[in-house]
C-alpha cells in the first residue's frame, strides 16, 4: 500500500469517526435539551363559556284572593293545577266544598219560613181592609230614601277622614241640584199656592260648593256628588209625604187604622225580601267557589294549595302572572370576576340555539343576577315549566371582551416569584460549518388584561414572535431548547 493510499484510508477513517462522533453528540444533545412547542399569538376579543346554574324566576304577579270563600269553611276538593302551570282563561284550577254551607243555610230558611207564616197570618186577619194606598207608598219612599242617603253620607264622611280631607259636614256644599246652571248659583224658588206646591219647590237653596282636589283625593268628589243626589231624593220624598199630610199633593190620605196595617204588612214583607236576599246571596256565594277558574291567560307563579287544605278567603289563594310577563331564568353571577352584560349570549342545557341575557340587576339579597327570558318554545324544550320550577338548570354564559387584544394560550403565560407575569420567546442563532443552528428562550415581561380557562388577553404586542409553550421539563431564561418534532 502506497503512502497515498494510506493517507486516503486514514482520511476516510477520520471522516467516519468524526461523523459518528457528531451523530452521537447530536443524539446526546437531543436527549438532554428541553423540548418546547412553538406557538404564535393572535389578535381578537377574549371569549369564554362560563358555567353557571340557573333557576326559574317570575315576577310575583297578581295575587288572587277568593273573598267569597270567607265563612264557608272552604276545603279544596279537587286540585288540577300547581306552580308553574301555563293556563288559559277559564281553565279549571280547583274545586271547593263549602263545609259550613248547610249550617248557615238552615237557620236562614227557618227564619224565612217563619216570616212567611207571620206575614200570611197578618194579612189573613185584615183581608177585608184595604191592602194598598198611595199614602203608604209615599211613607215607604221617604223611609227608603232616608236609609239610602244616611248610609251614603256615613260612607262619604268615613272616606274623607281616611284620606285626611277636612270636609264641611253641611250637605249643601257637597253638590249642586240639577236645576242650577252653575255650581255656585243659588236656585230661585217660584212660590205657588199651598194646594199647588210640589216637592221641587220646597228643596233648600244650596250654598257655594267646595270640591276637593281630584288628584290629591281621588274619588271623593264623585262620592260627595253621589251622596248629594241621594240627599235630594230624600228631600223630595220627605216633601211629598208632607204634602200628602197637608192634602196638597193630590193624594188622598187614608185612615190611621188602614195606614198602620199597611205599614206593618209592608214591614213584614220587606223583612221577607231581606231574608230572601240573604238566602240567595249565600247560595251565590257557595256557587262562586265550587269551581275556581283562571281569570286570564298566564302562568301560575305561586299555587300551593293541595287537596284537603282549608282556605279562609282572607289570604291570596294563588298568584298569576300579569299580562305580558314571561318566565325567566335567574342566574347568580356574583362570584365571577368577568363583567357580564345585558345582551351576552347564553346556552341553556336542553334548549336549542342560544338565548340572550335580558337584564342584569342586584336583588334584595345583595347578590348580582343575570335574567334570561324563556319563550313557550324554550319552556317546552325544557320539559314544561312545572317540571323545572324547583330545578337547578345548567347554563353557560358566553363572555366576550369589549376590546381586541393579544391572545395566547394560558399555559404559555408564567408567574414570577414577585407575582409579575412573563412569557418565553424563542430566539434562533445560525451555526457555522461544524456547528448546528440553535434556539434559546428569552424571558419577556407581559401585562395580563384578563384571562379565561384556556386563553389570556395581553396588553403587549407579540406579533412575529415565537413563544415557548408546553415544555417537557423546566426551562429558564437563556436556556437552549428544541422544538417538538412530530
Amino acid at each position: 500500500m502506497t503512502f497515498k493510499q494510506k493517507a486516503l484510508k486514514g482520511l476516510v477513517i477520520l471522516v467516519v469517526v468524526l461523523g459518528v462522533s457528531m451523530f452521537f453528540s447530536r443524539t446526546i444533545q437531543t436527549i438532554t435539551t428541553p423540548k418546547v412547542q412553538k406557538i404564535s399569538a393572535s389578535r381578537g376579543k377574549l371569549e369564554e363559556k362560563i358555567p353557571f346554574t340557573a333557576q326559574v324566576d317570575f315576577l310575583e304577579g297578581e295575587a288572587i284572593t277568593i273573598d267569597n270563600a270567607a265563612g264557608l269553611g272552604a276545603v279544596a276538593e279537587k286540585v288540577t293545577a300547581k306552580s308553574g302551570y301555563s293556563v288559559k282563561e277559564g281553565d279549571l284550577l280547583l274545586t271547593f266544598k263549602a263545609t259550613e254551607y248547610d249550617s248557615k243555610m238552615k237557620p236562614l230558611k227557618e227564619e224565612y219560613m217563619k216570616g212567611v207564616r207571620e206575614t200570611t197570618e197578618r194579612i189573613a186577619k185584615s183581608i177585608r181592609i184595604r191592602q194598598h194606598s198611595e199614602h203608604n207608598d209615599a211613607y215607604n219612599d221617604m223611609i227608603h230614601t232616608a236609609d239610602a242617603y244616611f248610609e251614603k253620607r256615613f260612607d262619604t264622611l268615613t272616606m274623607a277622614v281616611e284620606m285626611g280631607y277636612d270636609i264641611d259636614e253641611d250637605i249643601d256644599t257637597w253638590g249642586t241640584p240639577p236645576t242650577e246652571e252653575t255650581e255656585n248659583k243659588k236656585t230661585t224658588t217660584v212660590k205657588k199656592k199651598p194646594d199647588e206646591a210640589g216637592p221641587e219647590d220646597l228643596a233648600p237653596s244650596p250654598k257655594p260648593v267646595v270640591y276637593p282636589d281630584t288628584e290629591k283625593y281621588p274619588g271623593l268628589k264623585e262620592k260627595m256628588q253621589e251622596t248629594y243626589k241621594a240627599y235630594l231624593e230624600y228631600i223630595k220624598a220627605k216633601t211629598f209625604l208632607n204634602a200628602v199630610y197637608r192634602s196638597a199633593a193630590g193624594v188622598k190620605r187614608v185612615g190611621d187604622g188602614t195606614f198602620d196595617y199597611i205599614k206593618e204588612r209592608d214591614g213584614l214583607i220587606e223583612k221577607l225580601f231581606k231574608k230572601e236576599d240573604e238566602i240567595i246571596e249565600l247560595e251565590k256565594q257557595r256557587a262562586s267557589i265550587m269551581e275556581i277558574r283562571a281569570p286570564r291567560d298566564g302562568f301560575l307563579t305561586k299555587f300551593e294549595i293541595k287537596t284537603g287544605d282549608s282556605y279562609d278567603g282572607v289570604k291570596p289563594l294563588y298568584y298569576i302572572s300579569q299580562e305580558g310577563d314571561t318566565p325567566m331564568l335567574k342566574c347568580d353571577i356574583t362570584s365571577t370576576k368577568k363583567t357580564i352584560k345585558k345582551g351576552m349570549k347564553v346556552s341553556v342545557e336542553g334548549v336549542k340555539g342560544e338565548l340572550n341575557i335580558d337584564e342584569i340587576r342586584v336583588d334584595a339579597d345583595s347578590k348580582k343576577y343575570a335574567y334570561i327570558k324563556l319563550s313557550e318554545k324554550h319552556i317546552s324544550q325544557l320539559g314544561g315549566l312545572a317540571s323545572i320550577m324547583n330545578s337547578q338548570i345548567p347554563v353557560q354564559i358566553i363572555y366576550k371582551a369589549d376590546k381586541t387584544t393579544t391572545l395566547i394560550p394560558a399555559s404559555a403565560v408564567r408567574t414570577d416569584t414577585d407575582g409579575s407575569t412573563y412569557v418565553f420567546t424563542i430566539e434562533r442563532s445560525w451555526g457555522g460549518l461544524l456547528s448546528n443552528a440553535s434556539e434559546t428562550v428569552k424571558k419577556m415581561s407581559v401585562k395580563v388584561i384578563e384571562k379565561s380557562d384556556k386563553l389570556v388577553a395581553l396588553e403587549d404586542d407579540l406579533s412575529y414572535q415565537d413563544i415557548a409553550d408546553n415544555e417537557d421539563r423546566t426551562i429558564k431564561d437563556g436556556q437552549q431548547v428544541m422544538e417538538y418534532v412530530d
